[in-house]
């Protein structure tokens, strides 16, 4: 905020002209990429390669869908253990779910099989899908079926469908290849995946039903995702389906890149400092020095940056306008202040009732760098409380009318309280001063049932997640990053502000410590039942995750 008002920098991708069918598809708000073997110009295309292992390679699934699903038929789905993990929009999973309608989806969703194809993203189909060739498809006939195979020399994992169309009699023959991440690492850790059609006819099926298939996939939480075909139309830079086509979808794109690395040390001492952590401003990428007080940013979008970096106990030290040019390597190096705060005296004693009390001290720098701090004065009783005592409260329902509060966090000098309201309403948060009076409500990124549950403060953005999404928002409610969590929903959050991790929790999961790229860093379990977490970095037992 300035005095001519607020200014904000926001990443967003600007097509220009339109692409060729020669050119990827996408990229969607994640930023995956769909790139067929039309796009040879482009390096993260690949030739088609079928491998068939319908003729007794890979394992019978059983999936034996007669086309039109009887009432009281099972679901036409196999739940399936991964050979390796796979991220997929930034979440790890370790199992798959493969269903008779030509699709796959990360996770459980062995209740669901959904037949009738729609439009990507969409509410009706599973989280975290492939679809391959979304329609109503028959797999019991004669050759046909489902299967799966570990191509471990190659490491990849590969699903094949032979079937048909429900109502139609053309022979269908494709697959889905996931890449090992270990042995196809890409900048982002999110896995490649690739389509083939050896075999494969569009139908346009029966007037109640939607015409022809569905090809993409879909994020968690079903609203993002990457549609690369619907409706016997290609999305532009697609192509058509015929035999011999291949599909990539990976985050991988051409974009022009450069470095930022150097060392941190202690301005005093001259000293190499680790743990500090190294930002870009208005960017995700960071970093944390090491025992040798080295850090390395090894791929930053070109551009201007601000780049800053905060221990604490030590003064940020930050350095404007760092330019990043294409290939280009920024050694960038700092030497960090500290303050050293002693006062006058050790204690002030005042007696009531003087109006006003008045007292006198002296504050002592003895550091190398500015110190920043604050008085507040507060009325300390002759007996003092006892841990866990009840101190104060107030009436948050009766202020907003909202009979549904789910969680609050501390922000600056207001109370941030989130609330469910009713059903399919807007879910609203709510702000108190430290009084209890009401200051304002705005709206929740939730589109879930009940909306956030517990949030997390990191100082600049507010944290929470009614999903396996947690969202950080500025004082607006503006949605400004994003971390992919382990758990869905998540429902317990809290803050550690020492390592930049964040804690969370779902009722009877384990507790999961994870990055701000949702890496789990530690895991343990939990024998209560877990409704919210909170950070304590100065208890006084060292007990800092208070868990409720």
């Amino acid at each position: 905020t300035t005095g001519s008002g607020y200014i904000d920098s926001v990443t967003f991708n600007l097509p220009l002209g339109s692409a060729l069918s020669t050119d990827p598809t996408g990229p969607d708000a994640y930023g995956y990429f769909a790139y067929d073997n039309t796009d040879a110009a482009y390096e993260m295309s690949r030739p088609f390669q079928y491998i068939n292992i319908s003729a007794g390679l890979g394992t019978d699934l059983n999936i034996n869908d007669v086309g039109e699903q009887p009432p009281t038929a099972s679901t036409y789905t196999a739940l399936r253990g991964l050979p390796f993990r796979f991220k997929f929009y930034g979440v790890e999973y370790n199992e798959i779910t493969v269903c008779s309608n030509g699709w796959a989806a990360f996770g459980d969703h062995h209740e669901q099989d959904p037949f009738r194809n729609y439009p990507i993203p969409g509410q009706q189909a599973p989280d975290a899908m492939m679809a391959v060739f979304w329609d109503d498809l028959k797999t019991s006939g004669t050759g046909q079926g489902v299967w799966d195979y570990f191509q471990a020399d190659s490491h990849r994992y590969v699903i094949q469908w032979k079937a048909q169309g429900a109502f139609s009699t053309s022979a269908l023959d494709f697959e889905i290849v996931l890449l090992d991440p270990n042995y196809y690492p890409t900048r982002d850790g999110n896995g490649i995946i690739v389509y083939q059609y050896q075999q494969i006819t569009e139908s346009y099926g029966q007037t109640n039903d939607v015409p022809y298939s569905t090809v993409g996939i879909q994020a968690p939480g079903r609203t993002v995702g990457l549609q690369y075909r619907f409706h016997n139309t290609a999305a532009s830079g697609g192509a058509t389906l015929v035999a011999g086509r291949s599909i990539v979808f990976t985050t991988e794109s051409r974009t022009a890149f450069g470095r930022i690395h150097g060392t941190i040390t202690d301005a005093e001492t001259q000293q190499p400092m680790p743990g500090v952590i190294v930002t870009l401003q208005g960017r995700s990428e960071r970093d944390t020095t090491d025992a040798q007080g080295a850090y390395d940013l090894p791929s930053v979008l070109v551009g201007t940056y601000l780049v800053q970096a905060k221990r604490p106990g030590f003064n940020d030290a930050i350095v404007e306008n760092v330019v990043v040019m294409m290939d280009s390597t920024v050694t960038l190096n700092f030497a960090m202040l500290h303050p050293e705060i002693a006062t006058s005296v050790d204690h002030i004693n005042v007696s009531l009732p003087n109006d006003p009390p008045t007292a006198y001290f002296n504050l002592v720098n003895d550091g190398n760098g500015p110190l920043d701090y604050q008085i507040s004065v507060s009325y300390a009783p002759s007996v003092l409380d006892e841990e866990w005592s009840y101190l104060t409260g107030f009436d948050v329902s009766g202020a907003t009318g909202d009979q549904i509060i789910q969680g609050c966090e501390l922000v600056g000098d207001n109370w941030w309280v989130t609330g469910g309201v009713g059903q399919g309403e807007p879910k609203r948060f709510y702000r108190f001063d430290l009084n209890g009076n009401f200051v304002n409500s705005f709206t929740q990124p939730s589109t879930e049932a009940l909306g956030w549950f517990d949030m997390a403060y990191d100082g600049q953005y507010v944290y929470g997640s009614s999903s396996n999404l947690i969202r950080g928002v500025d004082a607006t409610g503006a949605v400004c990053t994003t971390i992919p969590s382990p758990l869905n929903p998540t429902r317990a959050l809290a803050y550690d502000p020492a390592t930049d991790h964040f804690w969370v929790a779902d009722y009877v999961s384990a507790i999961y410590e994870i990055t701000r790229t949702g890496d789990i860093v530690h895991q343990f379990s939990s024998n209560h039942t877990v409704t919210g977490l909170a950070w304590n970095p100065s208890d006084a037992q060292g007990y800092k995750l208070y868990v409720y």
